[in-house]
């Protein structure tokens, strides 16, 4: 117990999962989902405000359904299925939202330093969050985590870079596919370069409810499907390559054609049409990272990083996506591409971690300290 008193304590969060774990280690002690922990919230969240995409200019039978699917989709945000919404305009109170966001933060952490068997108190804590991460969340992560849970200091850490660690290089082209956001940014010596990032909406949670709306029209109660079981249906998938149109797996109590989800994964990040104008928030994965391979990248950097591309992120882990995303990518730009492994965020700062700590802080680092 001596022992993890004197380590730095690893929290990697997420929309979607909440890993921790000390330093030191390649592994993190616990991993969690947010949605085990969803509970029903007392603020409101204006569903017309909540995604536009959903409301199709189209015949109002149509319309009606996609409220009922946007329906869902507040549902999820008023039970805190997925945390960290990067738009805040759509709570109806902003303060009263922040208000139970910080309370149910409270009671998350507590349980999850308490199943990894981690005391807080007086302990130095690296957090690992993605470059997108909203500000007004990381106030109130750093005011729990400070005041409440008593640590000593906390020093926020970007993902790409502790990706970039994991991986044993310096240098790297990360590709983020996160819950709200997927990121293209290159690393560089050590540096997130973001002002070369860019993003699309063409993350996990559109795939998420595209697949609702895709089962809702081929006749099923999609209400009857848990949030839990459509993302452990995504979770498990064998293959991205489906050998039959009438070959079925389970999402809850149904049985589902498994084309519906391998057709909406290629239409959501494996495809790009040039023909087609995007918008700037829908832009495709391939697209965003040929153009900051050609166009964005300074020249000098655009073999090396091209050379050490990463794919992360939680869509990433299914069977064969990473090599197939990169292939389509590698068509398209001029530089040849290749793709590297990682041991992940976490892993990464666990390493930067144990390395920095008998080291002068860098001047780079962001770390809050209790006053």
């Amino acid at each position: 117990m001596d022992t993890k008193k004197e380590k730095n304590i690893v929290l990697k969060i997420g929309a979607r999962t909440l890993e921790c774990g000390l330093e030191d280690s390649s592994k993190p002690l616990g991993k969690f989902n947010v949605h085990h922990f969803a509970e029903l919230q007392t603020f409101g969240v204006d569903s017309t405000a909540y995604d536009h995409s959903l409301i199709p200019d189209s015949a109002s039978e149509k319309v009606t359904k996609e409220f009922r699917l946007q329906s869902m989709a507040k549902n999820d945000q008023e039970h805190f299925r997925h945390l960290f919404f990067p738009d805040t305009l759509i709570y109806e109170d902003l303060s009263l939202f922040l208000q139970s966001l910080k309370i149910h933060l409270r009671k998350v952490l507590n349980k999850i330093f308490y199943k990894c068997g981690i005391s807080t108190i007086n302990s130095k804590l690296i957090l690992v969050q993605n470059s997108t991460f909203p500000k007004v969340y990381n106030k109130l992560l750093t005011e729990i985590l400070i005041n409440d849970l008593l640590m000593r200091a906390v020093v926020i850490l970007p993902t790409p870079l502790m990706v970039s660690i994991a991986s044993g290089s310096s240098f790297a082209l990360i590709i983020d596919i996160g819950w709200s956001f997927t990121t293209v940014v290159p690393v560089f010596d050590y540096r997130v370069l973001d002002n070369l990032l860019t993003f699309t909406n063409r993350a996990g949670s559109r795939l998420h409810y595209e697949l609702l709306s895709e089962l809702r029209e081929e006749g099923f109660d999609i209400e009857s499907i848990s949030f839990r079981e459509l993302e452990n249906t995504i979770s498990l998938l064998d293959s991205l390559v489906c050998t039959s149109n009438d070959e079925l797996i389970a999402c809850g109590r149904f049985l589902v054609r498994k084309k519906i989800f391998t057709d909406a994964i290629e239409k959501l990040y494996l495809s790009f049409d040039s023909s087609v104008q995007y918008e700037d928030n829908e832009i495709p994965i391939i697209k965003l990272a040929t153009d900051l391979i050609d166009k964005r990248l300074p020249i000098d950097l655009r073999k090396i990083l091209s050379s050490r591309t990463i794919v992360t992120g939680g869509i990433s882990n299914l069977k064969d996506f990473r090599q197939t995303l990169l292939a389509r990518i590698d068509e398209a730009v001029a530089q040849q591409l290749h793709g590297i492994e990682t041991l992940g965020d976490w892993a990464g700062a666990s390493i930067y971690s144990t390395l920095m700590k008998h080291q002068k802080k860098s001047p780079d680092l962001w770390e809050i300290r209790k006053v």
